[in-house]
């Protein structure tokens, strides 16, 4: 008798999926260091488009980073210091008129 070394059983199911290579997550952008205060974090990717839009129109500068986990995609909107303020004031009033709209919807 020969002394082979036993192969491994594979107790997989037949009817199972192959399994999934994951990659790993490549790393985040950079943010310029001038963009120094967070805006807003929301998955409402509606809500951060008219946040940029109008941030654009008023002349105001904007860095976005799409944060993606999992499933789920949120997005974070960073301004400078001194843009903070009015920037704020424009996002608050961007997210309480979609809310107001989403409500009459009901």
């Amino acid at each position: 008798m020969s002394a082979e070394p036993p192969e491994p059983l594979n107790y997989r199911n037949a009817a199972a999926p192959d399994p999934v290579e994951r990659t790993p997550k490549p790393p985040r952008v950079a943010i310029p260091v001038e963009f120094d205060q967070v805006l807003t974090r929301t998955a409402e990717l509606g809500a951060v488009r008219a946040i940029e839009d109008q941030l654009a129109r008023e002349g105001i500068s904007v860095f976005r980073v799409d944060d993606v986990e999992g499933e789920i995609t949120s997005v974070i909107l960073l301004v400078r210091a001194a843009d903070q303020e009015r920037a704020a004031a424009t996002a608050a009033t961007i997210f309480a008129r979609r809310q107001r709209v989403r409500s009459f919807r009901r």
